[in-house]
């Protein structure tokens, strides 16, 4: 729950950032704003971009669409924020795997991930566990070797974040 909170916070700032850049223009935001989420519909990054969305619309009153474009790794939905006009009216929530790892795994990319784009706010942070079922006849011994060590309660587990410990 706790690191459900912080990646709330995390948010709260991107609509906080929105809501100043209105604040300074009174004509921004004038028409709906668009989300992009490069991900699959359902998936923690969709969730996410709908979460954005729903309070940038409480904060300025202005629709946000959110458009799920999946594919490719992320390239799709990437490609089409990077193709939209720069007026700020386009925004799409991107990951490290759609400006980092592509990088190295495609020879040529549609788009520029640092001339194409400028970061807005950091949204969130993912943690990736290897689990199983509790069934005694698989041990961790017969996983991996060494042997690992126990996990401290509470390290990368939705009851309270890594950085807490």
């Amino acid at each position: 729950m706790n690191f459900l909170r912080a990646s709330i916070r995390q948010v709260m700032g991107c609509i906080i950032l929105v809501t100043a850049l209105a604040a300074q223009s009174q004509e921004f935001p004038s028409k709906p704003i668009r989300i992009i989420s490069p991900f699959s519909a359902g998936s923690s990054t969709d969730l996410i971009a709908r979460v954005i969305g729903q309070k940038i619309t409480e904060n300025t009153g202005q629709q946000v669409i959110v458009d799920t474009r999946p594919g490719a790794n992320g390239i799709i939905g990437v490609d089409l924020a990077a193709k939209a006009a720069p007026d700020g009216y386009t925004i799409v929530l991107a990951s490290n795997g759609t400006h980092g790892i592509n990088v190295s795994l495609f020879n040529k990319l549609p788009y520029d991930p640092v001339k194409d784009f400028a970061p807005v706010t950091q949204v969130g942070h993912v943690a990736y566990l290897l689990l199983r079922r509790t069934a005694r006849r698989l041990t961790p011994s017969r996983i991996w070797w060494p042997p690992p060590r126990p996990i401290p309660a509470g390290t990368h587990s939705a009851r309270r974040p890594a950085w807490r410990n």
